[in-house]
C-alpha cells in the first residue's frame, strides 16, 4: 500500500491485514503513524515490510520498484 502510514492507505492497509493479507506498505514523513501502523500490523501476524519513499524523487520511486520486486515475488497487489 502506497503512502499507508495515515488516512485512507491506513484503512486500506488495516482491511487488508483484516482479511488475512501480509501487508508492506510506504511512507514519507508520517513517520509515527507508520510506527503505529507497523506495531498495529505485527500484532495481527501481517507485517511484510516497510519502506520510507519520496513519492516526488523519481529515482527513488524506480530503486524501490526494483526492490520490490525482488524482496516481495509473491506480490499479488499494489494499492496506490
Amino acid at each position: 500500500v502506497i503512502g499507508a502510514a495515515r488516512r485512507v492507505g491506513r484503512a486500506v492497509a488495516l482491511e487488508l491485514a483484516r482479511a488475512g493479507c501480509e501487508v508492506s506498505f510506504t511512507s514519507n514523513t508520517s513517520s509515527a503513524d507508520a510506527d503505529s501502523l507497523t506495531a498495529e500490523l505485527d500484532a495481527r501476524g501481517a507485517m511484510g515490510r516497510r519502506w520510507t519513499l519520496n513519492l516526488d524523487d523519481s529515482a527513488a520511486v524506480e530503486q524501490w520498484g526494483a526492490a520490490a520486486a525482488r524482496d516481495l515475488p509473491q506480490l499479488r497487489t499494489l494499492v496506490l
